[in-house]
């Protein structure tokens, strides 16, 4: 009699247990790469149509065309960005693995040809 009241709670706690498994359990569904997005800043009020966006910033920065933010997007967040009326770039269509530098020039010294510069690093 205790054994097969033994046997009978264990196969319970299995069997819940096991549903309890597979409810955690879920096929991964497709997901799109993020995408490096290079999203020009032309003035202050395209910064704050961007905040509208909830897009992360990776990087504010200014280069000789302006300020210009480094976003990462995946397709909704680039069809976001085109609602808003911002003006952007896909500078890697997956940023998954990847690695990325950032590189200034030594005060006072002349710029360097960044396309060697980056052909060296890969």
């Amino acid at each position: 009699m205790v054994r097969r009241l033994i046997s009978l709670l264990a196969a319970l706690l299995f069997f819940i247990l096991a549903i309890d498994v597979v409810q955690g359990f879920s096929i991964p569904s497709p997901t799109q790469p993020t995408k490096l997005v290079y999203v020009e800043l032309p003035s202050s009020e395209a910064l704050d149509r961007f905040e509208r966006s909830s897009l992360p910033a990776y990087a504010l920065l200014t280069g000789h065309d302006g300020d210009f933010l480094l976003v990462g997007a995946n397709f909704k967040g680039i069809t976001d960005l085109a609602s808003l009326g911002l003006s952007y770039q896909i500078l890697d269509e997956d940023m998954n693995d990847a690695s990325y530098y950032l590189a200034y020039p030594m005060p006072n010294r002349p710029i360097p040809v960044w396309r060697i510069m980056a052909e060296s690093v890969r």
